[in-house]
């Protein structure tokens, strides 16, 4: 007689009556058991006594053997990390792109992985991408699919490596630097660094998804107008190639590379001639920025850190978008010697604040209506220690909220230049209006998403960080060893 598996255990409900419900319904089920469905969940079976197809099987028992050396026991865990569950794996046919149903996912392409694996890692990482390339398997990797394009999604069934566990944070404060994993949540990243008061020096507006694959998707995020994109943030991150050298790329050209059981630090020039010597063309940090996974695994990037700051915010009211752009380039050119640099820069239409009212204004949003901002006062988990509105900053403040045609935000991370920023707006070409309440709303909404529960039905889809790996066609599927 076989075991309940853990999600059956966990929701206290039969997977086959599960997979009769709709896609809503059945998130709601699990949901109300288990808040993060980012992470896949072990089936507390051995891979024989399990319901599934007879290649997903097949494949199971063949990597649970790759992943075991012989005369030793098995790492803890392992067995339920392989994951072959159909309900589960269909969790990772889709991204958050509420409109990629199983139309494209199930029908067009064989978006549903035929096996998931959580590596626990580097090595077994390693080993992974060992019997993928062996066997021809097709590999996806998914950090937390928080992005909408399908770069988390196989077209061809598979092994999709969910790298939720690889979720190191490592903190050198002295060295002002941070060491993220690739399963390493942004929601954790803040509140981890916020409880030593360090914060990102860049980041994206995504709580649930991952730095590194925000990184590999070339991400440009908050505070870009002054730190830059990531590309700019990351000193070094570690790789995994297709054929399973491990590097690690510096920001400043060096490799180190694997030597023996040792490693050794190459300069730019030899590092170049490192990968034409092993087959590959030369790679850098900046090559892995936007490759979407397809160059290699980032186990982990060492990324700047700083002070936790407070912000100084500024939401500007224009009568045009050409009056706006006007002094956006004020802003940008005047910056270094007037007022310092900001954070970010945005311009954005009139239809978009009445937009972001519209949330605000929401049943489900009447605790951000109570006060300026519920984000405001910094709580731990936030890169920030409070929100300062313009009236306080010693800005003019307009008493006119919808005259419009376009508006900039503006904010900086140093209050002595937002201070200052205050005292200069009114030289600011356009002849611009400074919004109180409004200013730290939006400063605050980065993190607050600027849709209402009734402006979109799609359920929530669970970031990813990066896309397929090229392999080559399997001669034969690999067999499993019997006992």
């Amino acid at each position: 007689m076989t075991k309940d598996s853990f999600l059956e255990r966990t929701v206290g409900q039969p997977l086959g009556e599960l997979t009769q419900l709709t896609s809503e319904q059945r998130a709601g089920v699990v949901r109300g058991k288990i808040h993060d469905l980012h992470f896949f969940f072990d089936e507390g079976r051995s891979i024989a006594e399990r319901a599934a197809p007879p290649k997903t099987r097949q494949l199971a028992q063949s990597l649970f053997e790759a992943l075991t050396f012989t005369g030793h026991e098995p790492p803890a865990g392992l067995a339920e990390r392989i994951i072959t569950d159909d309900l589960l794996r269909r969790e990772a046919d889709r991204d958050q792109n509420v409109y990629l149903g199983p139309l494209f996912t199930r029908r067009l392409t064989r978006a549903v992985p035929d096996l998931v694996f959580q590596p626990a890692s580097a090595n077994e990482c390693s080993v992974a991408l060992a019997w993928a390339r062996r066997f021809g398997v097709p590999i996806t990797l998914r950090g937390a699919a928080s992005t909408a394009m399908g770069g988390a999604v196989p077209n061809d069934g598979g092994l999709t490596l969910d790298l939720s566990r690889l979720e190191t944070v490592e903190i050198d404060a002295a060295g002002r630097v941070a060491v993220i994993g690739a399963g390493a949540r942004l929601r954790t990243i803040h509140q981890t660094l916020a409880q030593r008061g360090l914060a990102l020096s860049a980041y994206p507006s995504n709580l649930g998804g991952t730095l590194v694959g925000w990184f590999v998707t070339g991400g440009i995020g908050l505070n870009a107008f002054a730190r830059g994109r990531a590309l700019d943030t990351v000193r070094a991150a570690d790789v995994l190639l297709p054929g399973g050298e491990h590097l690690r790329f510096h920001d400043d050209g060096r490799l180190d590379v694997p030597e023996d059981r040792h490693r050794r630090t190459l300069p730019a020039d030899e590092a170049a001639r490192w990968f034409e010597s092993n087959g590959y063309a030369p790679l850098t940090l900046a090559d892995l920025a936007g490759s979407e996974g397809a160059l290699g695994l980032v186990l982990q990037v060492s990324v700047k850190i700083e002070p936790r700051p407070a912000i100084g915010a500024f939401l500007l009211s224009f009568e045009s978008e050409a009056r706006a752009l006007e002094a956006a380039a004020w802003i940008e050119r005047d910056a270094t010697r007037g007022f310092g640099t900001p954070a970010n820069v945005k311009l954005f239409s009139a239809s978009h604040l009445r937009h972001v009212r519209a949330v605000w204004a929401d049943e489900a949003t009447k605790a951000w209506r109570a006060q300026p901002s519920a984000m405001s006062t910094g709580e731990r988990m936030l890169p920030w220690t409070r929100i300062v509105g313009p009236a306080e900053l010693g800005a003019p403040i307009s008493r006119e909220q919808d005259h419009g045609g376009a508006y900039l935000f503006v904010d900086f991370l140093d209050l002595d230049a937002a201070r200052a920023f205050a005292r200069g707006v009114v030289a600011a070409p356009g002849a611009p209006q400074v919004l109180e309440d409004e200013s730290v709303r939006i400063a605050a909404e980065r993190f607050k998403p600027q849709q209402s529960p009734h402006s979109c039905r799609g359920r929530r889809r669970s970031r990813r960080p990066r896309a397929t790996l090229s392999m080559p066609k399997p001669t034969s599927w690999p067999t499993a060893r019997r006992s």
